[in-house]
């Protein structure tokens, strides 16, 4: 006997077993985009934690002293609000000794390394200009940028001079001041997360020397 073979019979098996591999196909893709979303949102959820945390941890006791800046689409330090003496540019480090000194209006403030003079601004902010601060600056060459920041913040209560710190007790006369503000000169390796130039630029000797320096 004969046997007949419908074509369509094969064809329809055929198509069948196409479409299941065509699902199955697009369900797999379906899950690798779906993993792939799921890894983009926890990676940008992480970020946004890592941020909070970041910020918390920098975060100013006050919110009148100054903004943390992240970005910013012009440079902010040549903006006209900078350039008419609006705001400082100084790292929240800058910001805490000031706070810790306290000033006081009408009192007698030193300055002892005070280039390019974000806490000496600061200082004479609080005092509202009044008083006197003695803004020292041994290194010659920074004196410059000391008192072009000093008049751009409108600064009237501060005397700029350029000494060894450790001479202006003879200069001004001893306990002459109420508060003095000493941010010592240091070996910069603080810093090495933003400039790694450090690693290489300074010696056992330097640091050594800056310790002694501190403590003299």
């Amino acid at each position: 006997m004969e046997a007949i073979i419908d074509s369509c019979d094969i064809n329809d098996g055929s198509d069948s077993d196409s479409d299941a591999d065509d699902t199955d196909l697009v369900r797999k893709s379906k899950a690798i985009d779906d993993e792939g979303t799921r890894e983009e949102e926890d990676g940008d959820l992480e970020l946004q934690l890592n941020i909070k945390e970041e910020a918390d941890e920098f975060r100013l006791p006050t919110t009148e002293v100054g903004l943390v800046v992240y970005d910013s689409q012009v440079p902010v330090g040549a903006t006209p609000e900078y350039m008419a003496g609006h705001y400082m540019l100084q790292s929240v480090s800058s910001f805490l000794p000031v706070m810790a000194l306290a000033p006081q209006e009408n009192e007698r403030i030193v300055d002892i390394a005070a280039a390019p003079g974000g806490k000496t601004t600061y200082v004479a902010a609080l005092m509202k200009n009044s008083g006197i601060i003695y803004a020292n600056e041994m290194k010659e060459s920074r004196i410059k940028s000391l008192t072009a920041n000093l008049h751009r913040m409108g600064v009237t209560n501060t005397i700029v001079c350029n000494y060894d710190g450790r001479e202006l007790p003879k200069v001004l006369g001893q306990n002459t001041a109420d508060r003095i503000l000493l941010d010592a000169p240091c070996s910069g390796t603080g810093v090495i997360s933003k400039d790694e130039s450090v690693k290489t630029s300074k010696t056992a000797a330097d640091i050594q020397n800056c310790s002694h320096l501190q403590k003299v």
